[in-house]
């Protein structure tokens, strides 16, 4: 018998990572899925959600401030990186130099194809500041990609 069942997750509206505290994603009720979030410092502002990466603690205010919005090449080399290339991601973000750095790696291929280098490139729209391919480790391939905010 199939039985349909819908299942419930909490997505950044900054960043757009869904909330994974190490077991689960998912939950079978909002409110569960809602209660795990905020236990593991995601926030609510405005009807809208917060991964810990995504809003600090104002210290004069003593409020929360939401970090400013990802620009669409940040989300759009993210999508690229993640979907089409099917690479583990990892995005840092440097506040002081206004920096994204990007570092992945890839597991069917070892070595990005010059079209990849190009299309990854061309998705960054003149923010790119370096692409560098750094030495390869058990078998892959890692690159880092530094990008402009």
């Amino acid at each position: 018998m199939i039985v349909e069942e819908i299942f419930y997750g909490v997505k950044c509206n900054r960043c757009l990572e869904i909330h994974d505290d190490g077991e689960h994603s998912y939950w079978s009720d909002k409110s569960g899925a809602m209660e795990n979030a905020m236990n593991s410092d995601w926030i609510e502002v405005k009807n809208k959600d917060y991964c810990p990466n995504c809003y600090f603690l104002n210290e004069e205010t003593d409020e929360n401030e939401i970090k400013e919005p990802f620009g669409e090449h940040v989300l759009a080399l993210k999508r690229f990186i993640k979907t089409s290339l099917l690479a583990h991601l990892n995005i840092y973000e440097n506040d002081v130099e206004d920096v994204f750095v990007f570092t992945f790696k890839r597991f069917k291929e070892s070595t990005l194809k010059d079209y990849e280098e190009r299309f990854i490139v061309e998705l960054t729209k003149g923010k790119l500041i370096s692409f560098t391919s750094l030495p390869d480790k058990y078998g892959t391939k890692e690159y880092k990609i530094e990008l402009k905010k």
